[in-house]
């Protein structure tokens, strides 16, 4: 759509430049008695082709506009949606902190676990064995979008207007990728995932952090 737009606009800019010249060379042939009024004519005629070339681009546009979104949304549906979802137990610990932003700002692998009441959770290996596997599931969620710039085939165009849909298609997938990566900067910075990786730390489970 943009090729096919660029180009309508270098045809209608050779009929503005051949138009131009055939009134100038008619303006100049024919007799007229009134030359404002022929200057009118001409202005007039001017107005209405950049008119139509404008209309023109806004069709292009739409047209661009209207394709760029169908590539959106076939991308964002091959990109899954992570939510790092944590261990109820370290939900209810976050809630200790309330709403005080000083306080879940604090949040990291040398805060003392006792203002969250998880002191003792250091030595129950039944539930720290539920939260390692509740953060290597984080890890293989995660790693399904980091792999898709390596395992994400892009179409080729075999034509001009293939090709532009593959180029829009490929940029689809690298602005939803961001979107994708940004969304999962958010969730790991979320209190309580901070504070499931500063429990594993503090309980030496190196693997899953």
């Amino acid at each position: 759509p943009a090729v096919r737009a660029i180009e309508a606009l270098q045809e209608e800019g050779e009929e503005k430049k051949d138009g131009g010249l055939d009134s100038s060379a008619d303006a100049a042939l024919s007799p007229s008695d009134d030359p404002a009024a022929s200057g009118e004519s001409l202005a007039t005629k001017q107005h209405r082709k950049s008119t139509r070339i404008l209309s023109t681009l806004e069709d292009k546009l739409r047209e661009l506009d209207v394709a760029l979104g169908q590539c959106r949304r076939t991308v964002l549906g091959r990109i899954p949606h992570v939510v790092l979802k944590p261990h109820p137990r370290i939900l209810e610990a976050c809630l200790l902190l309330g709403d005080d932003a000083s306080a879940l700002s604090s949040i990291s692998s040398n805060m003392d676990l006792d203002k969250v009441g998880l002191t003792a959770a250091l030595s129950d290996d039944a539930f720290l064995n539920e939260v390692q596997s509740t953060v290597n599931h984080w890890i293989v969620q995660i790693r399904k979008v980091t792999v898709l710039p390596s395992t994400t085939p892009f179409p080729s165009g075999e034509s001009a207007e293939t090709e532009a849909n593959a180029d829009l298609e490929e940029v689809s997938f690298w602005m939803g990728l961001e979107e994708s990566l940004k969304h999962i900067r958010r969730e790991l910075d979320k209190p309580s995932v901070r504070l499931t990786l500063a429990l594993l730390k503090a309980a030496k489970r190196f693997v899953a952090t």
